[in-house]
């Protein structure tokens, strides 16, 4: 069947390929393939062979229309190239839920086994929906093989947030399956709503290259992986608060025998126009840029000086203003994760190279959030080779660096918001709201680093919105939900606009 697209690519209809892999999350599959079915796609399931611990291959079949394979091998009638077979019928692939184990094999070209071996074969585009426990998710192998999927060409989608059953409060949730739908159909060129594809010719719609952080252009996918999935039938599982009910999430641990994660440089900008808005929709049409991470301020070529920041509040912004229909322009520095998938990342290193960055677009932004931690200080000298020690005590001069915001609040056009953020160790209230006077801002968010569960590196927050009218102590809250009660009292203050 070398020139057929595969029994699951039925006339006029792109086929997607679900692959899903060990994970509590798995049982999530059934209702995200019946989802896609309905929005007109062909469905073409594969589980890895542990996954079948979570989920029946039957349901998936009854749901689909087709065969769910999981051997490499097939036993039976069919096809021993069907790895070849499922590859070429793909219009695309999404593996959902990708485990800590799928993600690190995919990214290291292992295949072993049915899933990964068809994704090494494909040459459509691949989305990875990774679903684990949150210190999973954080941990600098699984971001390391995150950050060389994207560079290798891959999506990757950025899990929700939620509070895990383990009793962690962070991001590792699958996505809600109607984000996924979305997702999928953008990628396939079709309406939301409707199954038709964008070409004129009443196929599948034509799939574009995308460029890779080297410039050339690549099918957005790369290689794939195998190997054993490994389930954590625990660590992944989500409950909501308010229903007490599963809310994903999953997770499956590494092989002791797979190779170290190799160190990849994420590209320098990702562009993802026009995803569809999922959240309430009072940013449609706003420009919105936010700043997110620790910028690094070099000594010599080993050495530099830098903030506490892992970026995860900056992203979560970033995140929850796309959601809420804004078109959101990422400037990140060293951060500890890859950004989410908004319109537009651009990575920088030092302060001015983030001045630069945000002076460049602030007359076509509706909406500035400086979550940064930018220096106040850079070394005045910048040592061409590394500095040797000596006996003596060593002297850094320093300078000051440029205040984004006070240059903001100087230049700012009118109807911009203005959004600081402040890290304080004593007098919180007064020391940001003088800040926020003194450059001019519309609000600040104010950080107490003495409060358990607030300042650096956790997945919570306690934060103090304050404007030139009021303030707003909001209590222990993840930093998603923090983002969305910033984006809300940005909103209230545009409306005094």
């Amino acid at each position: 069947m070398a020139e057929d697209k595969g029994a699951a690519h039925e006339a006029g209809r792109p086929t997607v390929l679900l692959g899903i892999s060990a994970s509590i999350a798995a049982f999530k599959a059934a209702g995200l393939a019946s989802a896609l079915t309905k929005a007109g796609v062909a469905v073409q399931a594969v589980m890895t062979p542990r996954a079948t611990d979570f989920i029946a291959p039957l349901t998936l079949e009854a749901l689909t229309g087709n065969p769910c394979p999981v051997e490499n091998i097939p036993t039976g009638s069919g096809s021993a190239m069907e790895h070849i077979d499922l590859a070429r019928a793909a219009d695309l692939v999404l593996v959902a839920p990708a485990s800590a184990d799928v993600i690190g094999r995919i990214a290291n070209g292992l295949a072993d086994d049915l899933l990964t071996t068809t994704i090494l074969a494909c040459t459509c585009p691949v989305l990875i929906a990774p679903a684990m426990n949150t210190h999973m998710f954080a941990n600098p192998a699984v971001q390391a093989n995150l950050t060389r999927l994207t560079g290798l060409g891959y999506e990757v989608l950025a899990p929700d947030s939620g509070l895990l059953a383990c009793g962690d409060i962070g991001p590792g949730r699958m996505p809600d399956e109607q984000v996924l739908v979305a997702r999928v159909l953008k990628r396939l060129g079709l309406a939301a709503d409707a199954a038709e594809p964008a070409a004129d010719d009443g196929g599948a719609a034509q799939l574009q290259p995308v460029e890779l952080a080297d410039g050339e252009p690549a099918t957005d996918r790369a290689t794939g992986d195998g190997g054993a999935d490994h389930p954590d039938p625990t660590g992944g599982e989500v409950l909501s608060p308010a229903d007490g009910t599963d809310r994903g999430g999953e997770s499956a641990d590494r092989r002791p025998d797979a190779p170290a994660p190799p160190t990849a440089d994420p590209a320098e900008a990702l562009s993802e126009p026009g995803l569809p808005p999922q959240g309430p929709g009072d940013l449609a049409g706003l420009r919105v840029l936010v700043t997110a991470g620790a910028t690094i301020e070099r000594i010599d070529p080993v050495r530099y000086i830098t903030n506490h920041s892992t970026g995860r509040m900056g992203f979560a912004l970033a995140q929850a203003a796309r959601d809420r229909g804004a078109h959101v322009t990422l400037v990140a520095a060293d951060t500890a994760s890859p950004p989410p998938a908004v319109d537009h990342v651009e990575r920088v290193e030092s302060a001015e190279q983030m001045f630069q960055a945000v002076a460049r677009q602030a007359q076509e932004t509706d909406v500035i959030i400086m979550a940064a931690a930018v220096a106040d200080y850079r070394p005045r000298h910048i040592a061409d080779q590394k500095i040797k020690k000596g006996d003596g005590p060593a002297v850094l001069e320093l300078e000051r660096t440029r205040d984004i915001l006070a240059w903001l609040g100087e230049h700012r056009r009118p109807g911009q918001t203005l959004c600081g953020f402040s890290m304080e160790t004593t007098d919180l209230v007064e020391n940001s709201r003088r800040k926020l006077e003194r450059k001019g801002l519309d609000l600040i968010v104010a950080n107490d680093l003495s409060t358990p569960g607030a300042g650096f590196g956790g997945d919570t927050n306690i934060v103090t919105i304050i404007t030139p009218e009021a303030q707003t102590q909001l209590p222990l809250a993840s930093k998603r939900d923090v983002a969305d009660q910033v984006l809300s009292a940005i909103v209230q203050a545009r409306s005094g606009h």
